[in-house]
């Protein structure tokens, strides 16, 4: 989808965000839409996306993913999402739309 190729997050990585396989996350693109009705973890892997774009350039979201991160102990975010710890990542987001992460 053009959204996740602007925030340059590869097709892989954005089904391993959203715990699907790339073959589900390729046909639901040929089909020019996400399932999203269907399909609660691409929702919610969109809402990030989406989150994140409003706190920092939305080019860089992908780079970003894959970067080591001080807020994570040295873990990268898609590490952090992996381990089932997305809640950090939100909380994250919160404290930078507060004004209290920079």
């Amino acid at each position: 989808m053009k959204w996740r190729r602007q925030a340059g997050i590869s097709r892989p990585v954005f089904a391993s965000l959203s715990n699907c396989s790339e073959r589900t996350l390729a046909t639901q693109e040929a089909k020019r839409r996400l399932a999203l009705r269907e399909n609660r973890n691409l929702t919610e892997t969109r809402r990030l996306i989406l989150a994140l774009s409003e706190i920092m350039d939305p080019t860089q979201i992908g780079p970003w993913l894959n970067a080591k991160n001080e807020w994570f102990d040295g873990k990268t975010p898609l590490q952090i999402i992996q381990a089932g710890r997305i809640d950090q990542v939100w909380e994250m987001i919160y404290h930078t739309r507060e004004g209290g992460y920079a």
